[in-house]
């Protein structure tokens, strides 16, 4: 075993602006330990463990992983959750195997002991692929870890069917955790993106206005500058191939995956995690336009009068009654509190580096505002405002939410040390995989697109290596015209520099694939291939039929150039 460290109504008034737009085999042996932090806070926290740190569980059937607990000699099955992702995003289902950018989920629970060498739960062979996730919390006195397992079990029977952790009611769109019910707007009946209801504690209060985003858009070759909320948000972002639907991706017994990038537990969720898709709004490219003046913020409704905000700058704390608070706009603050009769509900968030111009919101005034969304008043609105878009994102906002039952002894302050200094997580893998499992076809379609690597690597051809060849195509394969100079290349799930060829003047190209690398990521094996003024293209090939069958023609589709026509909503500008 080898070890080491980690460390809107629809009847929306539109102005069409032009603007001139570039679009722009399974491991088999010991893998070394890797290490990453986990996010969030100790209070209902999950583990989250990447696939490519699973080392030898790679290319395991999602039936076949099971998660263990050793305490005082007696083995315990933990309930986990293996989610599956393409491109970065995540997906219901792909091909049912444990791929290197896959996700192992379970819930943290202390007093998981050290298993010796071979000591494996009933049922389990001594020699079978495991994983050993060694955790520790950088806060506790001692420092001493807790172990949990993962094996790959051979023939193991499907696992009992678990209530999921996080519940949804698909008619009203509504989310229920421990504690809170979480209502998604529907944007075609809503006519808006993002959150549009909160309860806590079993009530059925709604306490929430709406999450509130804020952009102005700067046209300097038009001389204009043009509001964007959520309300045309994603009327916007739709133009440039994304969007921020909330809609449910999975619905699983440890956590609820939704668009956009949320997730939600029992106790605690994030949302609208894919907001850095402002970034594609901010220019760059030969775009003359950009961000300014933005901010998100979480407007309450009415029915929160009483509340009590908090945050790290104000400890004391201001009620929420209509009435204008003065509020310290900085430093950001770690975390921001809202206490209510039936719950408190904490924001807890990380600024990066970049926030340094961001500043905190806060807007408490039931003066009606013809000029905003939602009821038209401020209730407790707390975010963030920064002078541009990078600023923004970079604050961290809205974070990690965290629910907390009335009376509860867990303080703001100590999640926000928690957050800031995240759980430790060491994982050692070793064993064999049991037979590879009947794969499931995968869906066709064109990936997303990412940013090509520049930077490449030779290797020299040895028994077992792969050879990727073929052509690279200017439209469609076989019909379009053979493309040169496109670079087509493979970055390995360990660390190593990408391998990358270049297609010749016919558009050939051949690409060796050391075999140790490409069996690195898996079940699947992504190629992507790129060149400037054609949209990057993305494959992601079954390990088993690379090997069977390596030949393979790609087309890579031109940038549309001309104008490209964003819509605008005018009749609620400008934005308080």
């Amino acid at each position: 075993m080898k070890s080491g460290t980690l460390p809107s109504g629809r009847s929306r008034a539109l102005l069409l602006l032009g603007l001139t737009a570039l679009w722009p085999l399974s491991a088999l042996r010991p893998a070394a330990p890797v290490a990453r932090a986990q996010a969030g806070a100790r209070y209902s926290e999950a583990l989250v463990i990447k696939g490519q740190d699973l080392g030898s569980l790679l290319g395991a059937g999602l039936d076949q992983v099971q998660v263990w607990l050793l305490i005082d000699g007696e083995w315990r099955r933990e309930v986990a959750q293996l989610d599956e992702k393409v491109a970065g995003a995540y997906v219901e289902t792909e091909d049912r195997l444990l791929d290197a950018d896959d996700e192992l989920a379970f819930n943290f629970a202390p007093g998981g002991q050290l298993a010796s060498v071979g000591q494996t739960p009933p049922g389990v062979l001594a020699d079978a692929a495991r994983a050993q996730i060694a955790v520790t919390d950088p806060l506790a006195a001692g420092g001493n870890p807790q172990y949990f397992y993962a094996f790959a079990v051979a023939g193991a029977a499907a696992p009992a069917v678990q209530p999921p952790a996080v519940a949804y009611d698909a008619t009203a769109r509504l989310f229920k955790g421990s504690g809170y019910a979480l209502g998604l707007a529907d944007q075609d009946q809503d006519f808006f993106i993002g959150v549009r209801e909160l309860r806590l504690g079993g009530s059925e209060t709604d306490l929430l206005d709406r999450l509130k985003i804020r952009l102005t858009l700067s046209a300097s070759l038009l001389g204009q500058e043009l509001a964007i909320t959520e309300e045309n948000l994603n009327d916007t972002l739709g133009l440039l191939g994304t969007d921020l639907s909330a809609d449910p991706v999975k619905i699983g017994p440890v956590r609820s995956l939704v668009g956009g990038g949320g997730t939600l537990y029992a106790q605690r969720f994030s949302l609208l995690r894919s907001l850095g898709d402002l970034g594609d709004l901010s220019g760059g490219g030969g775009i003359d336009f950009g961000l300014k003046d933005t901010r998100i913020s979480l407007d309450l409704s009415p029915a929160a009068e009483g509340a009590t905000y908090r945050d790290a700058n104000l400890v004391s704390g201001v009620k929420v009654d209509g009435k204008p608070d003065v509020v310290p706009a900085s430093p950001l603050p770690a975390w921001r509190e809202l206490s209510f009769p039936m719950g408190r509900l904490l924001i807890l968030t990380r600024p990066g580096e970049k926030a340094a111009k961001a500043s905190a919101y806060y807007k408490d005034d039931v003066a009606l505002d013809g000029n905003d969304t939602g009821d038209g008043q401020s209730w407790g609105d707390a975010g963030v405002f920064a002078p541009d878009a990078e600023s923004l994102l970079a604050s961290g906002f809205p974070g990690e939410m965290v629910v907390l039952p009335a009376g509860s002894p867990v303080t703001a302050a100590g999640l926000a040390a928690q957050y800031l200094q995240p759980l430790q997580v060491v994982v050692t893998s070793s064993g064999s995989q049991p037979a590879t499992p009947t794969r499931t076809a995968l869906p066709t379609g064109t990936l997303p697109t990412a940013v090509p690597t520049a930077v490449g690597a030779t290797a020299t051809a040895s028994p077992g290596d792969v050879t990727l060849k073929g052509t690279v195509f200017a439209g469609t394969v076989g019909s379009g015209q053979p493309l040169s100079g496109a670079r087509i290349s493979f970055q390995p799930c360990n660390p190593h520099q990408p391998f990358t060829a270049l297609s010749g003047s016919d558009g050939s190209y051949q690409l060796l694939l050391p075999r140790d690398y490409v069996i690195s990521c898996g079940a699947q094996v992504p190629i992507e291939v790129s060149k400037t003024g054609f949209a990057t293209a993305i494959q992601s090939i079954p390990l088993v039929d690379l090997f069977r069958q390596p030949q393979r023609d790609f087309a890579l589709a031109a940038v549309p150039g001309g104008k490209a026509y964003i819509p605008f909503t005018l009749k609620n500008a400008p934005r308080p």
